[in-house]
């Protein structure tokens, strides 16, 4: 049942989106997405919570959150339930994507290196205002053409070009 948690998302999906509450008083959904794609929130979209598909009734935006409504969903404590969810969907539902896009799913775990050394792998793509950081440990790296040279997906790796105090290890220099 769609008020049920999971303990961990379906095998084989991504999350889209985190249910923050209700709005309204006919179950309607208040979402922060967690994709780049917006459309993935369309009317008539499929979208799974608890690993059980849900058809997207209604959707529209306010300021940076989804407004969606799924038939299944009719009150505000059937909404209010939903709090903190996740949305998720098939792995294998990718968007198409340009020449230089990724999925943040698909960098995790790849090998960083500079100077042909490896310095870490990709714990997590931290998700930004400004930009999107790779996270290294403690280490974070803007994904941003300056530092990130290239990424190679079947080589598993990314290849980056660092400033001296962003290496994993680098001691950070002391204010006065």
């Amino acid at each position: 049942m769609a008020g049920q948690r999971p303990v961990t998302d379906p095998e084989g999906h991504v999350r889209v989106g985190q249910i923050v509450g209700p709005f309204g008083i006919k179950g309607g959904l208040k979402v922060v997405p967690l994709t780049d794609f917006p459309e993935r929130f369309d009317k008539g979209s499929l979208l799974y919570l608890g690993g059980e598909p849900f058809k997207v009734v209604t959707s529209y935006w306010h300021k940076t959150q989804a407004r969606i409504t799924f038939d299944e969903v009719r009150t505000i404590e059937q909404a209010e339930a939903l709090k903190w969810k996740y949305l998720t969907v098939p792995a294998t539902e990718k968007p198409k994507l340009e020449d230089d896009e990724f999925l943040a799913s698909d960098l995790i775990g790849l090998a960083v290196v500079e100077n042909g050394e490896v310095i870490g792998v990709v714990d997590e793509i931290v998700h930004a205002p400004a930009h999107d950081l790779i996270r290294i440990g403690d280490t974070l790296i803007p994904c941003v053409h300056h530092f990130v040279k290239s990424i190679d997906l079947g080589a598993k790796r990314i290849v980056v070009e660092l400033i001296d105090g962003m290496r994993p290890g680098d001691a950070a220099e002391e204010v006065r």
